[in-house]
């Protein structure tokens, strides 16, 4: 079944036949969405809370506490609450198992609640504890910012659920003028597949600093500033149901799949006239920290520049694949540009800088 699912999706089998084929460890931080078999093979268990005592090594469809609550942090895992394997949960037990062990899916809780309806209080309450559930607390950003010039959004959120997201996303800023509705997309994180760790885990709560960089040909006026976590795949990413919502009132836009921040960024002409050609070259480019840690922290570019112009600043891969892209108004002297999160693995990378008609200045990146 591995090989016939995309590498970076994974599969549910039981708990004891997982062990069986990986053994008893499970999967650590750094074997997490590695794309090996085992970080690709989750869960599912078709007796869900069968015994009371909450002893798994007498159920073969589950695992011991621990292995499961430290897997389940990283792959999906699938509950069939049957009535007919003999046991009946309250719903305090059944959100206290869910939340422990990091389920993510839950099919039959009606019936194994003695419930006859899915809208039950009991049940909904049952299905609103399963899976991840993103919370925005606070977006912090400017009120205007100059067409060209780089600013930064920082994002508060918390996960309310012990879910946890397996499936790789994108985050996106989007601009979208109020009334002409034309849209600016700033893509934020070029990896697709490592950015599930940068999302809040269990119970966790996360501040993302995203830097974003209006075009200077983007129409001066005020803009939406909406947060959208869609799927990475061309044919899931403009389909709203596969977007993530936002666990708040009056946030989610159900035809774009877009999550409103609730603020208006007023864009301004650029502050320097300049046509898209550089003075000069670029000089003394310096990027830190490097080597970045792990994980996705923002890093910062600093470089010279003799003259005002354009230049346009490119994160690549080993294989030359732009990662990230923008097109950026210098000026003379030293400038400093707040880099998108660069991805955790498949480095080193490579940062460069061009000016018009000038050889490009660029910087190895390293990731610890």
């Amino acid at each position: 079944m591995l090989d016939a699912t995309p590498s970076d999706r994974a599969i549910c089998y039981t708990p004891r036949g997982k062990r069986g084929l990986y053994g008893n460890a499970p999967i650590s931080a750094t074997e997490a969405f590695s794309g090996s078999d085992k970080s690709r093979v989750g869960f599912q268990n078709q007796c869900f809370l069968t015994d009371s005592q909450g002893d798994y090594h007498t159920n073969e469809y589950r695992g011991p506490t621990p292995y499961m609550a430290t897997d389940g942090l990283y792959v999906p895992q699938i509950a069939v609450a049957d009535p007919n394997c003999g046991y009946l949960p309250t719903g305090d037990q059944f959100i206290a198992e869910l939340d422990a062990g990091h389920w993510d899916h839950i099919a039959a809780p009606t019936e194994a609640l003695g419930k006859t309806s899915d809208t039950d209080p009991e049940v909904v309450r049952v299905l609103k504890s399963v899976g991840y559930r993103f919370r925005l607390i606070s977006a912090s950003l400017p009120n205007s910012v100059a067409a060209g010039q780089a600013s930064t959004l920082a994002v508060t959120l918390v996960n309310d659920n012990g879910g946890t997201l397996y499936n790789a996303r994108k985050i996106e800023v989007i601009l979208r003028h109020q009334t002409t509705g034309e849209k600016f997309v700033q893509d934020i994180i070029g990896d697709q597949v490592g950015n599930r760790l940068y999302f809040p885990s269990a119970h966790e709560t996360k501040t993302w600093t995203l830097a974003f960089t209006p075009p200077a040909s983007l129409p001066a006026g005020p803009y939406d500033v909406l947060l959208n976590l869609p799927d990475p795949y061309v044919s899931l990413h403009d389909r709203p149901e596969y977007s993530i919502r936002l666990a708040n009132q009056n946030t989610w836009e159900a035809a774009t799949g877009y999550n409103k921040l609730g603020h208006t960024l007023q864009v301004t002409p650029p502050t320097v006239t300049a046509v898209r050609t550089a003075t000069a070259p670029v000089a003394r480019l310096a990027v830190t920290p490097n080597p970045m840690p792990s994980g996705h922290a923002p890093l910062r570019a600093q470089y010279e520049a003799p003259g005002r112009g354009w230049v346009r600043v490119q994160l690549l891969d080993l294989l030359g694949r732009v990662r990230w892209n923008q097109e950026r108004l210098v000026q003379a002297g030293p400038n400093s540009l707040l880099l998108p999160a660069v991805p955790a693995t498949g480095g080193p990378f490579l940062l460069r800088v061009t000016a018009p008609g000038q050889a490009p200045v660029q910087q190895r990146l390293q990731v610890q």
